[in-house]
């Protein structure tokens, strides 16, 4: 019953098998906490800098000014940014996507 309900709610080719919902089922919670943009997102890749996007996403900021003020927060707390990574245009694309700018 369920299988065919999942079949025609989402125009699905084919039944989803029993694992599939149970699967599904299971991951329920982490499901529901997802935002759109994991929703909707073909691969999932968490932030390299968690703690920095946090701080970032809850301030008015313009987009112009977003990589000068990473770099202030950065140096005002001390975060360790690996050498090798770059505050560049992809990384803004991206910063902005996860948090609806």
């Amino acid at each position: 019953e369920l299988a065919q309900w999942a079949k025609d709610e989402f125009n699905l080719d084919k039944l989803p098998g029993q694992q599939t919902i149970s699967d599904i089922l299971k991951k329920k919670e982490e499901y529901m906490a997802m935002t759109e943009h994991h929703l909707y997102a073909k691969k999932i890749r968490e932030p390299t800098l968690p703690e920095l996007e946090l701080l970032l996403a809850h301030q008015p900021i313009s987009m112009a000014s977003i990589i000068h003020q990473v770099k202030i927060q950065c140096r005002r707390r001390q975060l360790e940014v690996p050498e090798d990574f770059q505050f560049s245009k992809g990384w803004l694309i991206k910063f902005m996507g996860r948090y609806g700018f």
